[in-house]
């Protein structure tokens, strides 16, 4: 699975590359498409980011907020985890 990690106002998104992709060509498509937002799995409200910065090895990911300067670090398997444990919850929650 892969991610795109999306600058927002207070923070970043998490999606999935390829919703993202099919978003585009539906929009492109038929001039409709859902927004970043809505096809976010995780919403990571850090403040204003100024980049955001991926490992060589895609295991890490560096977030840099724009008033302090301060950098932080994520697990990108974190975010794997989580759509993991929202997909088995909403699972037994319809089932």
């Amino acid at each position: 699975m892969l991610f795109t990690f999306s600058c927002c106002g207070l923070g970043f998104f998490v999606a999935k590359t390829k919703d993202l992709i099919d978003s585009a060509k539906e929009f492109k498509e038929k001039g409709n498409g859902s927004p970043v937002e809505q096809l976010s799995l995780v919403d990571v409200p850090i403040g204003r980011v100024r980049s955001l910065a991926i490992s060589t090895d895609n295991l890490t990911l560096a977030a840099v907020a724009s008033g302090s300067g301060d950098i932080s670090f994520y697990s990108v398997e974190s975010f794997l985890n989580k759509v993991r444990y929202f997909v088995t919850w909403f699972v037994e929650i319809i089932s």
